[in-house]
């Protein structure tokens, strides 16, 4: 069965350490064709430095979802969009393209017990998760920009 995965969470919330260890396990099961689709992979420059420019934000949405199409088309096995997909909004365009590939749809939202509180019964507070994203994200994104983007996640 040909799977696409959706990430969701916050800058340094933990998608791409969850994507490694899914690939790994992946390989493991026997996948033999895997790829990762991340728009911030649009925002390297020559030198693999990343440089974000959010003018190029919507453009580089599109070229990211241009490429897992081509993925889909090949027929990789697991095409993994490792974004923050806050909204279901940013996630129907890979959803359509799932739908029209044949892929089963799976989404992962990394941190839900801490975007939405009282959820799970976690122990940690909402402030406290978005300080440790501040904090870990390796891209420098501010912590008003995450918290902004925390409020408006959706479920």
């Amino acid at each position: 069965m040909k799977k696409l995965i959706l990430m969701r969470g916050l800058p340094g919330g933990g998608k791409s350490t969850y994507v490694r260890q899914r690939m790994l396990a992946d390989i493991s099961s026997g996948i033999r064709s895997i790829v990762v689709c991340s728009t911030d992979d649009q925002f390297l420059n020559d030198k693999g430095e990343y440089v974000f420019d959010p003018i190029l934000l919507g453009v580089n949405h599109q070229a990211n979802q241009l490429k897992a199409s081509r993925m889909m088309a090949a027929g990789v096995q697991v095409v993994i969009i490792d974004n923050t997909n806050t909204t279901h909004k940013e996630m129907k365009p890979y959803k359509d393209l799932a739908t029209t590939y044949g892929y089963e749809v799976e989404e992962v939202l990394v941190g839900r017990e801490r975007l939405f509180p009282g959820m799970d019964g976690d122990q940690y507070s909402f402030a406290d998760y978005i300080d440790l994203c501040a904090g870990r994200n390796t891209h420098k994104v501010p912590r008003e920009a995450i918290l902004k983007m925390a409020r408006r996640f959706e479920q």
